[in-house]
């Protein structure tokens, strides 16, 4: 008897908390919750004034003030991490990978350079393991497949054994005969071990032409080596030939965000949602520009919710999408 009215008791006092302290609680969290996204606004600004420096010195450092100001970023311990592994730092940069997909476990561009840096540190059952786990999320991310050659090319000592296992995967030989990915793959080693870039480039002339998806590896070769004004006239190319494709016009907005010219970017991107209505990453891509760098808050808005519409969307971009839609609802009211 004394245990159940001791029951009854707390169950009294639990829903009396409820209703006269739980508000109060809520209130502070809200007040919380204000100064956090604070924060993360100006991580925000950090992490695009990275995207926009000149050097990888000054990268870094936009992209330290990101992670000090919002630690959930993943995108900046990403991008941080691809910094690290181009100053040939590895272990700053498998640290700053692995904390991404920590935060982000489907961010595939941070498991791939994941394996990226353990090739290049000798580990290369551990790259080919990491670039698997890519490939089987997505069977069409070409980059993986280059890249997991690339990771049995230097475990084999440059042997051929490696080029000719590229054929073997998701009848890619279709797309890339052998002799195509081998220079492409030379390429990129050249370009990798910091080798000249003409000479990287070189290899390029060498790709077979009369395979179509050759566009797509020069492309690739091209923005590896930060050559954009070449990567644009391969995207110009394909479309004179085949102007229905998407992922041309997908690439070229791309470098033009990369170069500044967003009037251009957001073209392209339009061209994108013209030929697939239900694509997200052309809806956010198009957005962070209105947002970010045109003043276009209403258009931003618009394309924010209509990205989340959109199939697939991870949660972690869902989420983003949607405190940037809180965003601006708060600038347009307040801009009235």
């Amino acid at each position: 008897m004394y245990y159940t009215t001791m029951k009854r008791f707390y169950l009294f006092g639990l829903i009396v908390w409820l209703f006269a302290y739980a508000p109060a609680c809520e209130t502070v969290t809200q007040e919380q919750s204000q100064v956090l996204t604070e924060k993360q606004k100006k991580a925000r600004v950090a992490l695009k004034k990275s995207n926009e420096a000149k050097s990888l010195k000054e990268r870094l450092m936009w992209l330290d003030d990101a992670i000090d100001l919002d630690s959930s970023l993943a995108e900046a311990y990403y991008l941080r991490g691809w910094v690290f592994m181009h100053q040939k730092e590895y272990e700053d940069a498998q640290e700053d990978l692995k904390q991404a997909l920590a935060l982000h476990p489907e961010h595939l561009y941070a498991y791939t350079w994941l394996g990226r840096t353990y090739t290049y540190t000798g580990q290369y059952d551990k790259a080919i393991a990491c670039i698997d786990s890519v490939i089987q999320q997505d069977s069409t991310y070409i980059e993986a497949y280059v890249f997991k050659v690339e990771a049995q090319y230097y475990k084999i000592l440059f042997q051929d054994i490696a080029l000719d296992t590229m054929t073997n995967f998701a009848g890619i030989e279709k797309y890339y005969p052998p002799a195509n990915i081998r220079n492409y793959l030379y390429g990129i080693c050249d370009a990798s071990e910091g080798q000249s870039l003409s000479s990287a480039l070189s290899y390029a002339r060498k790709l077979d032409s009369s395979y179509p998806y050759t566009y797509r590896l020069l492309a690739l070769l091209y923005k590896h080596c930060q050559k954009y004004e070449e990567e644009i006239k391969v995207y110009e190319d394909i479309l004179g030939i085949d102007s229905t494709l998407i992922w041309p016009y997908e690439g070229r907005a791309y470098v033009y965000s990369m170069t500044n010219e967003y009037e251009k970017a957001v073209a392209d991107y339009s061209k994108v949602i013209e030929g697939n209505p239900n694509h997200p990453d052309a809806y956010i891509s198009r957005a962070n520009i209105y947002m970010s760098h045109l003043d276009k808050l209403p258009e931003a808005l618009r394309d924010y919710k209509r990205a989340l519409t959109c199939f697939p969307l991870l949660d972690t971009d869902r989420r983003l999408v949607r405190h940037n839609i809180d965003f601006l609802k708060r600038r347009l009211k307040y801009s009235k």
